[in-house]
């Protein structure tokens, strides 16, 4: 199997703390989408791995990416692409810590820790050779009430100026400054959301299928799709102020 493949070339490179698939492939949203995989290791992200070794023939130079605290190898791997990121235990151990405070999702960062401990949990557990990553999904399987508790103390707090600011972008017609404010409140509220479900917020790519699969409050549901149906400012501001306003409402679900 590939992933079998990729895992048993990359494990002799150093000390692998544990490894986990994640994205659209592993949730089974698409058959067609990158496999993403994730290598989390004990110590420093091993400078020598085996990209040539893993791509396709007809692969000139395989790519990969270093950053301060991040390692991405692009691989081509008959004819599918894979992407293979790395962090160290302790960046992965930020996130977890992060999270557990409440917190991770506020600031801009890549990848948001929210969203990264989003796609462990809810992603496939591949390789884990000391019971590491099983410990750690053990313990951090559900969100803390901390997470709901921020997350809804600050929409409470910044709706009304959503509220006005948004009707008069709607007013003005102002598309783009809307969409950009519009974006601040849904990120809040849709953590605000799922942490009261009992759910960690993923990444937002096939959202609409992740509300269905972790069986979010259908009628909530229903109100968040009003939202963007609408193609007129003034009535997706309305609709998105009263979704909001659900949200806000929603009492969460005891752990």
């Amino acid at each position: 199997m590939l992933v079998n493949r990729v895992i048993e070339r990359y494990e002799v490179c150093g000390r692998l703390a544990f490894s986990y698939g994640q994205g659209s492939t592993f949730s089974g949203f698409s058959a067609e989408s990158d496999v993403d995989l994730v290598m989390i290791w004990d110590e420093a992200i091993p400078e020598e791995r085996p990209l040539r070794l893993l791509c396709d023939a007809d692969v000139d130079e395989p790519v990969r990416f270093d950053g301060p605290h991040y390692g991405l190898d692009k691989l081509v791997m008959n004819g599918r692409e894979v992407d293979v990121a790395h962090y160290s235990r302790a960046t992965f151990d930020s996130w977890c810590a992060a999270v557990g405070a409440g917190d991770g999702w506020q600031e801009h960062a890549w990848p948001l820790p929210l969203h990264a401990v989003a796609g462990f949990v809810y992603g496939t557990q591949l390789a884990d050779p000391r019971g590491a990553g099983a410990g750690i999904l053990d313990s951090i399987r559900t969100p803390p009430v901390e997470l709901h508790r921020k997350a809804r103390s600050l929409v409470v707090e910044e709706l009304p100026v959503y509220r006005d600011d948004l009707a008069r972008c709607a007013e003005r017609g102002d598309g783009w400054l809307f969409e950009r404010l519009a974006g601040g409140l849904m990120k809040h509220a849709y953590v605000t959301w799922f942490a009261a479900e009992n759910c960690y917020l993923p990444f937002p790519k096939h959202l609409h299928r992740w509300i269905d699969r972790l069986g979010l409050d259908a009628d909530l549901a229903r109100h968040h799709s009003e939202v963007w149906e609408q193609t007129r400012l003034s009535e997706r501001q309305r609709a998105m102020v009263d979704f909001v306003e659900r949200v806000a409402a929603l009492k969460p679900t005891l752990n």
